[in-house]
């Protein structure tokens, strides 16, 4: 004897994976947003690190 959803997606799994989705979603945003957080974070030390290099030459001289 069949179950009468057999074959078919029921509203608790579409549920589901609405959330999976969402999750899924909110976690590359959320990766993205701290990749380019690092990135900048980044090159401000290398804009510092040139800044002090250059500041050191000058005394130098």
């Amino acid at each position: 004897m069949k179950r009468k959803t057999e074959g078919r997606t029921t509203p608790m799994q579409w549920a589901i994976r609405i959330l999976i989705l969402v999750i899924f979603v909110a976690a590359l945003a959320i990766g993205a947003n701290r990749l380019m957080e690092w990135n900048r974070l980044r090159q401000q030390a290398e804009e510092l690190q040139q800044e002090k290099e250059s500041y050191q030459n000058s005394e130098g001289k």
